[in-house]
């Protein structure tokens, strides 16, 4: 059964038993008394957010459990149905590989070499230069790109793919407006990371050598560094060194690895 749900000011509702919400409106420039019951009501300073708690989640729900759906905005020209029905946000992804310490982009296609990691000074942010990002609107946008990065990492031919770390990496950046009218941006990173395989040296010397498992190793301990570091930090509450800078893969990864991230090893 269809579900309405409105924009009214609070003083004009009354809730019912049922859930549902009972309208009254008595206004001058109507003719007559209206009264409405529907399924539920937004105040006029509603965000975003609250919209789609009311109105998207149980639809995106039904959705993905196999069901079809509609979700109509009514309106007057200017109500808002355009800003409530589109999101401001761009997707962007970009993959790496590190290889002896060094980081070439598998997705520029020009196999222009290797890559310099930079730290931004004035917000502390940590980057590759000139690397590519390339836009993506769905998951086979991002499955595209990651494809293209996998087959050009498999066609270097200075370097063993099964002896370096990737890193896919997607970035969401998003326009929010505040309950107080304030724009703002909000800019988040998902890394994926495909560590290069922990082989003891002896077994790596038969097969890639012992300079790929030295760098290997080097750059694992390094992170398990960072990590236990981080650990130690929040158990004890207290300030430490954390050594992000001791491998390029942890130096990259730095905001990803504190801060206000998660981290998940499988």
């Amino acid at each position: 059964m269809p579900q309405l749900t409105i924009v009214l000011p609070r003083h004009l509702c009354r809730p019912l038993k049922s859930g549902k919400v009972f309208i009254d409106v008595d206004h001058q420039k109507l003719s007559e008394r209206k009264q409405y019951v529907v399924d539920g009501v937004l105040r006029s300073t509603s965000t975003q957010e609250d919209v789609f708690e009311a109105v998207g989640v149980a639809s995106v729900a039904n959705f993905l459990a196999g069901y079809n759906g509609s979700i109509f905005a009514y309106g007057t020209s200017g109500s808002g149905k355009t800003h409530t029905m589109h999101s401001e946000f761009t997707c962007t992804c970009a993959f790496v590989d590190i290889y002896h310490e060094k980081l070439y982009d598998l997705l520029d296609g020009r196999d222009s070499g290797p890559k310099s990691l930079r730290e931004n000074s004035a917000c502390h942010q940590v980057y590759v230069q000139n690397l590519v990002e390339q836009p993506i609107r769905s998951a086979t946008d991002a499955f595209h790109w990651l494809d293209i990065g996998c087959k050009a990492r498999k066609a270097a031919s200075n370097r063993d793919s099964s002896r370096s770390h990737t890193v896919f990496s997607i970035r969401l950046t998003q326009t929010k407006q505040s309950k107080t009218g304030t724009t703002k941006g909000m800019s988040s990173v998902l890394h994926c990371v495909d560590l290069a395989g922990s082989e003891r040296p002896n077994h790596a010397a038969m097969n890639s050598g012992v300079k790929d498992a030295t760098q290997i190793n080097k750059s694992l301990s390094s992170l398990a560094n960072v990590i236990l570091a981080l650990g130690d930090v929040s158990r004890r509450s207290r300030q430490r060194h954390v050594p992000y800078r001791d491998c390029k893969l942890t130096f990259l990864l730095r905001e990803a690895l504190g801060g206000n991230s998660t981290t998940t090893v499988v």
